[in-house]
């Protein structure tokens, strides 16, 4: 029997199929089964797939390093975002997070 959490982790590969087939975005769906992640990367277009406008990353087992306790919960939101997508056809970038990184390079 699937469980709530298999469940989710289905609808949200599910959901991101129906982006790229529904909308005008190019969706990259990975699956890495050997670290338990899924990564889904939405492009600008079909044609412009180069420009990512967002992405998600995340195990798809619970571990004690995800820093999210409510793991459902986590999984439901992405799932909700994907929804949106396809209701509205565009990327409700108020209901997302910023994710910030800064690179330093130290050269000689």
């Amino acid at each position: 029997m699937i469980q709530e959490k298999e469940m989710l982790i289905i609808q949200i590969m599910q959901l991101s199929y129906l982006v790229q087939a529904k909308t005008k975005y190019c969706v990259f769906i990975n699956f890495a089964g050997h670290v338990d992640t899924l990564q889904v990367d939405i492009r600008e277009s079909k044609k412009h797939w180069e420009k990512e406008v967002l992405k998600t990353e995340f195990h798809t087992v619970y571990k004690n390093y995800q820093p999210h306790e409510d793991a459902l919960a986590f999984y439901k939101a992405k799932r909700d975002i994907l929804v949106r997508i396809l209701e509205d056809g565009d990327i409700p970038y108020e209901d997302c997070e910023v994710e910030q990184e800064i690179v330093e390079h130290i050269i000689f």
